[in-house]
């Protein structure tokens, strides 16, 4: 019978050593999830993923863990899914990583020539030091023993656990700019739906920037805020030197779970109403909306066929089309696209299959990004990519990077981007308005309110 503070160790024994894993006793979790994101400053490399309660949402899937925040890096590998999955494979460890919009350009005979202003990498997965887990079961602490002891493992928790939860210090206020203005915007969404006369495409994602420079952010301040005026499912805080994203996320890319995938596109936003009542209408009227559920389907339609590159024949479906859920700002629009593995085929197959993510692209997705790029006179980075974690078994599950704010603390460049889907129904005032409304909770919060 196993000690009560330690559970099985993972099957890897390598000459790199293995991960092990202590319970851990968490009497207070509000609490430990500030001192989580205060350790955050402590480390070059951190990130920080929750499924926020609190929005009535059961994802079909579900997630498998409420919280994982891995700190430190023992291991990290770039360049290509190829070279991620090797790494995996000899390490048979956890990874958390990223991967940023601009990794299409390995994936597609693409390019990219807009503006950075944060300079993520396209593609990064770390080996994390530490690394902890909240699920059913409770709290867990790993450690890898290449690195560390039971004993220095929890030496190291007990520091955690002793900081001081600084919530007190906050960011002064800051106001972005619009990389374009309002008409810009309106004249671009005018030549987008000339592509879509002509029949170049149907559908597009197109975003505007909002952005400043020389400032300094309160990262652990803004997180918390953000995560407080918008709790979403697939929030996350990740540090990578002096970059990092703020992510107040509602939608999953990818997960894979024992060769099962789940994609869950969304496309389709409207606001809370002011009461009971105004809200029940319009979430009817979003589920009603003819514009929004063609918006929807086209992706739906071009997640299917994405996954059927690496699936099954004939297990491809959509087990939910246009769903309307409720979250703390928001209605949106979600479909559900479910589908078997292959036989040989892995996570990193299903996502180099899928990236970038359809809901942030259009239809077809390889013009659509090239007319993105000619018309967003800026690079996305890590927005409407992905960003989560893979398990030693080869499972994992990853995020679509919306609702974010991306930092650069050396050069003290911040920005948000928000975007809404052209198609030839669109009203491009009102596509406008959709941006400064997915946006309100970002701009609120770096304003200070």
């Amino acid at each position: 019978m196993r000690s009560s503070n330690r559970i099985r160790t993972f099957w890897t024994y390598n000459e790199d050593g293995m991960r092990e894993f202590l319970d851990i006793k968490v009497d207070d979790p509000a609490l430990v999830r500030v001192l989580l994101v205060n350790e955050t400053e402590r480390h070059a490399w951190a990130m920080l993923l929750e499924t926020l309660p609190g929005n009535g949402l059961e994802y079909p899937g579900g997630a498998s863990l409420h919280c994982l925040a891995a700190f430190g890096c023992i291991g990290r590998v770039g360049g290509d899914l190829h070279a991620v999955q090797q790494f995996r494979q000899q390490h048979r460890d956890w990874l958390t990583g990223y991967i940023g919009y601009d990794y299409k350009n390995k994936l597609e005979a693409l390019s990219s020539t807009g503006h950075d202003g944060v300079d993520f990498d396209d593609l990064c997965w770390v080996q994390p030091r530490y690394l902890i887990l909240q699920h059913d079961r409770g709290w867990q602490l790993g450690y890898h023993t290449a690195h560390d002891d039971e004993a220095s493992a929890r030496l190291w928790w007990q520091g955690v656990m002793a900081q001081q939860p600084v919530t007190s210090v906050v960011s002064a206020p800051v106001a972005l700019v619009g990389r374009i203005d309002r008409q810009a915007y309106l004249d671009a969404v005018a030549a987008i739906k000339a592509h879509i006369a002509r029949g170049d495409i149907y559908e597009m994602n197109y975003c505007t920037e909002f952005s400043t420079q020389g400032v300094s952010l309160n990262v652990a301040d803004v997180y918390l805020r953000l995560t407080e005026a918008s709790p979403m499912p697939f929030s996350a805080l990740l540090k990578d030197g002096e970059r990092v994203l703020v992510c107040a996320s509602p939608e999953r890319f990818l997960q894979v779970r024992a060769g099962k995938v789940i994609s869950q596109p969304i496309k389709g936003t409207v606001r809370r109403g002011v009461d009971a009542g105004e809200d029940a209408l319009l979430s009817q009227a979003l589920k009603a909306d003819s514009k929004e559920r063609a918006e929807n389907v086209m992706i739906a339609d071009l997640v299917r066929n994405d996954l059927s590159r690496v699936a099954r024949r004939g297990s491809v479906q959509v087990e939910e089309l246009c769903g309307v859920y409720a979250f703390r700002q928001l209605h949106q629009m979600i479909t559900t696209v479910t589908a078997t593995l292959t036989p040989g085929k892995t996570w990193a197959d299903a996502v180099a299959a899928s990236f970038p993510p359809g809901s942030m692209t259009g239809a077809p997705k390889v013009r659509a990004m090239q007319l993105i790029d000619r018309y967003e006179p800026f690079r996305r980075g890590l927005y409407s990519g992905a960003v989560g974690y893979v398990t030693p078994e080869g499972d994992c599950d990853l995020n679509v990077v919306i609702r974010s704010i991306q930092y650069n603390a050396a050069t003290g460049y911040a920005s948000y981007i928000t975007g809404s889907a052209i198609t030839h129904l669109c009203d491009p005032a009102r596509e406008y308005d959709e941006c400064l409304l997915k946006g309100r909770a970002m701009r609120e919060v770096l304003a200070g309110k």
